[in-house]
């Protein structure tokens, strides 16, 4: 597996160009673990993604030690080093296999976060990730709110999405909006995934929010939940 396979060169081009703005680099980064999940091997598209963005924090920081451009090489640092924490958090649960003398084995263990190198500790924890029913008076209304609307149906096993279509980005948007409305704290979209028997809930959530136009079935879900 080499970069053109992940489309590094595009991502590094993408990440240094003028003016990106921190949303654009969790874009980027949805990108690039959207194509580390739809590889053939992606314990091994994982771990070329995170050795790559890690090889590039590594030479920003020799460079800052030789005193080339440290300002521009400051900003470069804190640009890769965001886009770093975007893909660990998307892709947590995903087996990594680095390498001793990987640039990822170098970069964690000199920031005692060995945790990302150890395949062992890196799995899901499955009692967070089991399908679980909703706890909080929030998600329960609008849980309720949409089996009433025909939104969605309760299932032996869970829910069954049925709202535009069944659509898992229309999904997505309506369980951020449940649970995170105020883009103060996190969906757990790994347990919801489960629980409505759908995957990759993340990469449908930001489809929803990076659309340019305002469709009408958001219109619908954000008046359903108006009020909760």
């Amino acid at each position: 597996m080499d970069f053109d396979l992940l489309d590094f060169y595009t991502a590094k081009k993408y990440i240094e160009s003028a003016g990106i703005t921190d949303l654009e680099i969790g874009q980027e980064a949805a990108r690039l673990c959207g194509l580390v999940l739809d590889s053939e091997d992606i314990t091994a598209a994982a771990t070329l993604c995170l050795n790559s963005i890690c090889r590039e924090l590594l030479n920003i920081e020799q460079r800052q030690r030789a005193g080339y451009k440290s300002t521009h090489q400051q900003i470069m640092l804190g640009r890769w080093a965001n886009l770093l924490e975007f893909v660990l958090k998307r892709l947590q649960g995903v087996k990594i296999k680095p390498e001793p003398g990987d640039a990822a084995v170098e970069y964690f263990a000199n920031r005692g976060r060995v945790q990302y190198i150890n395949p062992a500790e890196n799995q899901p924890n499955p009692a967070e990730n089991q399908p679980q029913e909703p706890s909080t008076d929030r998600a329960k209304k609008a849980f309720a709110a949409a089996v009433e609307a025909g939104f969605m149906e309760k299932t032996d096993t869970g829910y069954k999405w049925k709202y535009n279509r069944g659509s898992h980005v229309s999904l997505a948007y309506f369980l951020v909006k449940v649970y995170d409305p105020d883009n103060t704290s996190e969906t757990p979209f790994t347990a919801l995934g489960g629980l409505f028997g759908v995957s990759r809930l993340d990469s449908s959530a930001d489809k929803a929010f990076s659309a340019k136009n305002t469709q009408l079935w958001r219109k619908k879900l954000d008046e359903l939940l108006k009020g909760l």
